[in-house]
């Protein structure tokens, strides 16, 4: 009972926070799309671009918190009508279309039935449907990608069976179970981009059992996805069980959905992997549509690819993804490559990012041009040799890999003397400086970090798995245990005092993680130095 009210405590806080941030972002958001309409200048317009993007989902994901702290409160209101649920359904796949059309995905809706008049829950259904059919969307192919709506009556069990399935990039197995859970972290590609907060599909399943269905996924990694939804049928409003109802009747499915918008950001083209390996380099390449088959020929199968026709939408990408190699197309429409390559290599996402300008028709005098002028760190020509290109791309990989695998033992290194890097390593600085502010917070936590670094969770940990081959988690470890470490060999306390100090929740957890990385135990060094 305590935990219960504790609970709505939290979330009834949740509920007025997200209030005061609702106004802001409103204005923000309205004031960024009015100065993007009306600027002219391309590089300012990229930057707009970007902030709008962002807004977009910070306005998205406050809308869902919103949602569940209203849900986890028990201040739900059930707004039913009397419609066609058929038809409601149907007209939500509608609003997709367009989206599909742009991406050239397939979006289908079947029904075993016609027409059931019932008493829905249009407004939590509406989210339900919506978030499942944009996930379909977004994590589907373009060209090839399916995304099937399928309505079924159970008439056995007086229920609908709403299931939507999609031949995307899928999930693996391992995940399958987490997919609906608030706190689970993070993994690579898949989970992490299905998911994004992890927020998303946790809304989908608590509105779905408050309207009392219930939710299932079954996935295949680059195969499938399907949600399966269970949901009663209430035809007699005398015996609908919720508390607080609001009942429309005779009201049209086209009238309940009117007012209701697909957003860009819902339906953007997220992914488009069409194979992968779990070590391979993620690749952005922003070229026009015609040149997509000649970068499958010189990347088959090795790299996972994201094509993109337009530079915006590749800003976008590179953002959100931190790839490992930047390609873009010289003479793409809207494009000040200057500006745009300049523009990526001031900022410090991405700035470590090797960029590559594609000109196919430029002589070996013109490529010198464009290579001093864009100040790239390379320019590929369509030579016709396809394995010295490979060859050359996987370098700028590699070597970046090494110059920064040299930054990461000099940020090591200077933890002892907290001597700042250079500009060039001005993100390993910010996120030191981070860390060794909470260095004894045992719950410092990688949320709290991407939120003092202003940079997604995703982000930072594309970062520094090209700067340190480690997860964002293991990099605090061992920025915590270098310190750990100084402090042993300086005997400048015991073994339990150095530990909390570093933030480690016990002694025997330090001892623990110690020994996994340096090989001996805390006691070892003591003993060993004297």
């Amino acid at each position: 009972m305590e935990n219960n009210k504790e609970l709505q405590r939290i979330a009834k806080l949740a509920v007025n926070l997200t209030h005061e941030f609702t106004s802001p972002l409103s204005t923000l958001v309205a004031t960024l799309e009015e100065l993007q309409r009306e600027e002219k200048e391309p590089k300012k317009r990229m930057q707009l671009d970007v902030a709008l993007r962002n807004a977009y989902k910070y306005r998205s994901l406050t809308n869902d918190v919103f949602s569940i702290s209203r849900a986890m409160n028990g201040n739900v209101i059930h707004n039913l009508a009397y419609t066609n649920i058929v038809d409601f359904i149907d007209n939500i796949c509608m609003m997709f279309q367009t989206a599909a059309q742009n991406k050239k995905i397939k979006l289908q809706f079947t029904s075993s039935i016609k027409d059931l008049q019932c008493y829905v829950d249009y407004k939590n259904l509406f989210k339900i449907v919506y978030k499942l059919i944009a996930n379909g969307i977004r994590f589907s192919n373009s060209n090839t990608g399916i995304v099937k709506v399928s309505l079924f009556h159970l008439s056995d069990s007086n229920q609908l069976q709403l299931e939507i399935w999609d031949n995307g990039i899928g999930i693996v197995p391992e995940k399958v179970p987490h997919v609906f859970s608030l706190n689970y972290d993070e993994d690579p590609i898949h989970l992490a981009h299905y998911q994004g907060t992890s927020i998303g599909l946790y809304l989908t399943k608590l509105l779905t059992e408050l309207i009392g269905g219930t939710i299932s996924v079954e996935s295949t990694k680059f195969e499938y996805t399907k949600f399966k939804i269970l949901l009663p049928i209430y035809t007699n409003p005398n015996t609908l069980p919720f508390d607080h109802v609001e009942i429309m009747d005779k009201e049209s499915a086209e009238q309940l959905t009117s007012k209701e918008v697909v957003l860009n950001v819902d339906t953007d083209e997220i992914l488009q992997i069409k194979s992968s390996k779990s070590d391979s380099n993620l690749v952005v390449i922003a070229a026009n549509k015609k040149q997509e088959e000649y970068w499958k020929s010189i990347y088959p199968n090795e790299k996972e690819l994201i094509f993109v026709y337009d530079i915006d939408i590749a800003l976008g990408h590179i953002f959100d993804f931190v790839p490992d190699l930047i390609i873009i197309q010289e003479g793409l429409k809207d494009l000040n490559l200057k500006e745009t390559i300049q523009f990526l290599k001031r900022n410090t996402v991405v700035s470590h990012i090797p960029i590559v300008v594609y000109s196919p028709d430029a002589t070996v005098d013109s490529r010198k041009t464009l290579l001093s002028e864009t100040k790239a760190d390379d320019v590929i020509i369509d030579s016709g040799d396809a394995e010295t290109t490979i060859s050359r791309l996987n370098n700028l990989i590699e070597n970046r890999k090494r110059v920064f695998e040299s930054a990461w033992q000099k940020a090591l290194n200077e933890i002892k003397t907290t001597k700042s890097l250079s500009l060039e390593d001005s993100f390993l600085s910010k996120l030191n400086s981070i860390i060794d502010h909470h260095i004894s917070d045992d719950e410092f936590n990688v949320n709290q970090l991407s939120d003092e670094m202003f940079m997604s969770r995703t982000q930072i940990h594309r970062k520094l798995k090209a700067i340190s081959n480690q997860s964002t988690t293991q990099y605090i470890k061992r920025f915590k245990l270098k310190k750990a470490l100084i402090e042993l060999e300086g005997h400048t306390g015991t073994i339990s005092e150095i530990a909390y100090k570093f933030g480690f929740s016990s002694p025997a957890y330090f001892s623990r993680v110690f020994q996994e990385v340096y090989g001996k135990k805390p006691s070892e060094v003591i003993r060993n130095d004297r």
